[in-house]
């Protein structure tokens, strides 16, 4: 099967961050399972097991879009468009032919929060009247998003959840740090990681230790400027480094407004690392709350929970251990053979 896949970045991107990761890593499984995969992205451009073509810049990519279709596209068994946002529209030229939506999660009020008010409102219309029109077969990576696009009118038969998958379980854990905490996001305003660290500066005399902050974006620079005490800020590293935290961490701490899924959960998890988030879309579905994880809705309760857990080794050891048995049901080859059967016809 041909198979062309047109993403907003890769993961030379340095904006690259969860949806890129699975990108890259359906096209590297349906690359093994003896597909002929393309993905088309923006420039920079890094090497893969799998073709990659060059869509134009961030912007124009999608002025492109038509053009990119028929240079390179037009002989594909099915075409999937990534959305972040913007959609490719790739229907609009592929007529009675496969073309398939991806979805991480719908962003709705995120436009307000990282473009000018005339650019978000055109954003979010396209996002939510006119994308929902225009494709006839949807992906999402979790419930939360198949429910969420269910919403704007798409035909609950239409749409297919593919998970996320993970790296292989890791057997030998490193001793955990007590009052060591991370978090790993890009520091974007829907993370809302000033949220964050306004309860760190409160918390902190209670649970001592330190807050490690992994990841870059829009708001590095305002972020680091509160300069916080007993506050890291490694930005973007590798993944052992990132892993090698995520391993020693009393806990993960997600403060996002939505997610598609968490990976970021679902990775703290391989190192039995529990997970303490607020109960929105996506992130409920990575978190099995009081079992892998503690989900709650308002700020203060989060900063009670975050207290009590750093002071309970011994729950934090019972969530860490059931996040831990949850993270061995997902692999990156399970989630591509969902994919394959779903561009398959199954």
């Amino acid at each position: 099967m041909k198979i062309h896949i047109n993403a907003w970045h890769d993961l030379a991107s340095p904006d690259a961050g969860g949806s890129e990761v699975v990108v890259d890593h359906a096209a590297t499984e349906l690359t093994q399972l003896g597909h002929q995969v393309t993905v088309s992205v923006p420039r920079p451009v890094g090497t893969y097991s799998y073709r990659t073509v060059v869509s134009g810049g961030f912007y124009t990519q999608f002025l492109r879009a038509p053009l990119n279709y028929f240079l390179h596209a037009r002989d594909a068994d099915v075409v999937i468009d990534v959305i972040s946002g913007l959609p490719f529209f790739t229907p609009v030229w592929r007529r009675r032919k496969r073309t398939i939506c991806f979805l991480h999660h719908i962003h709705e009020d995120q436009w307000k929060d990282n473009y000018p008010r005339p650019i978000a409102a055109v954003g979010k219309f396209l996002e939510l009247r006119v994308m929902p029109r225009v494709y006839r077969e949807f992906i999402a990576v979790s419930p939360s998003t198949a429910a969420d696009t269910a919403a704007l009118g798409v035909d609950p038969a239409a749409i297919r959840v593919v998970p996320n998958g993970l790296d292989g379980p890791v057997e030998d854990l490193p001793p955990k740090e007590d009052g060591l905490f991370v978090v790993v996001a890009r520091l974007a305003p829907n993370k809302r990681i000033d949220l964050l660290l306004d309860m760190w500066d409160r918390v902190r005399s209670t649970t001592g230790g330190r807050l490690v902050v992994i990841g870059d974006g829009v708001q590095t620079e305002m972020l680091r400027n509160r300069r916080i005490p007993n506050c890291e800020f490694l930005g973007q590293v590798g993944t052992e480094v990132r892993d090698s935290y995520l391993a020693r961490a009393a806990l993960l701490l997600v403060t996002s407004r939505r997610e598609g899924w968490g990976l970021s959960i679902m990775e703290a998890a391989r190192f039995a690392t529990p997970t303490l988030a607020f109960d929105v879309a996506g992130v409920r579905d990575a978190i099995v709350d009081g079992v892998t994880g503690v989900l709650t809705d308002d700020p203060g309760e989060f900063e009670a929970h975050w207290c009590a857990l750093a002071a309970d080794a011994a729950e934090r050891e019972r969530l860490g251990h059931a996040a831990r048995e949850r993270s061995r049901e997902f692999s990156w080859k399970r989630s591509a053979e969902i994919l394959e059967a779903v561009l398959q016809g199954d």
